[in-house]
């Protein structure tokens, strides 16, 4: 599991997530596989690989589904997401991102809101409503915590929040983003 989401390409991560899933069903380790599925979303996400990222979430759903492991549905969810969004459906990264978000408020995990709530924020610049856009990435933000940006996040940044604050204005979007982060974990998550 470990050598398959060290993937450098998609391709790789392809074959190694096939010998992963192999070796880990023949040895019956179904929460090991729903995670290494789960990993392997989210670095296809990383590595620029969409409707491979879609593919793996979907593959994880019925193993995730197995498992009485809300955290792992969570960031299965949001997986399917953010794949959803970047695959060219925001309604369904819509219904994910309120999904993953209603779990993070159940589990009390403030720091994957951040995902959720910028996944929200995204849809919302995809459907041309920058004010909610900037507010809900200022409430992200405050939600952050010690996660760095990775390659997933600037691409969101560069494809959905970039041109949402030139649409809206950089005071404006700065504005509405001040007054997202004020809105703390509860709020926020309500929100969106």
């Amino acid at each position: 599991g470990a050598k398959a989401i060290a993937a450098q390409s998609v391709p790789d991560l392809r074959d190694r997530v096939e010998i992963a899933a192999a070796l880990l069903g023949k040895t019956g380790n179904v929460r090991e596989l729903a995670r290494v599925l789960t990993d392997a979303a989210y670095s296809a996400l990383c590595l620029g690989g969409d409707r491979d990222a879609a593919a793996f979430a979907e593959r994880a759903t019925p193993v995730v589904g197995t498992l009485d492991d809300r955290y792992l549905l969570m960031v299965n969810t949001g997986n399917a997401g953010l794949s959803a969004l970047l695959t060219g459906e925001p309604a369904a990264a819509a219904r994910a991102f309120a999904e993953e978000l209603a779990l993070c408020r159940e589990t009390v995990v403030r720091p994957q809101s951040y995902e959720g709530l910028r996944g929200m924020a995204a849809v919302a610049a995809a459907g041309g409503d920058d004010e909610r856009a900037a507010t809900l990435v200022g409430a992200a933000e405050s939600q952050r915590y010690a996660q760095v940006v990775d390659p997933l996040g600037l691409r969101l940044a560069r494809t959905y929040f970039d041109p949402g604050r030139e649409r809206l204005g950089t005071a404006a979007w700065d504005a509405a983003a001040r007054a997202g982060s004020a809105l703390g974990f509860e709020a926020a998550i309500a929100y969106a």
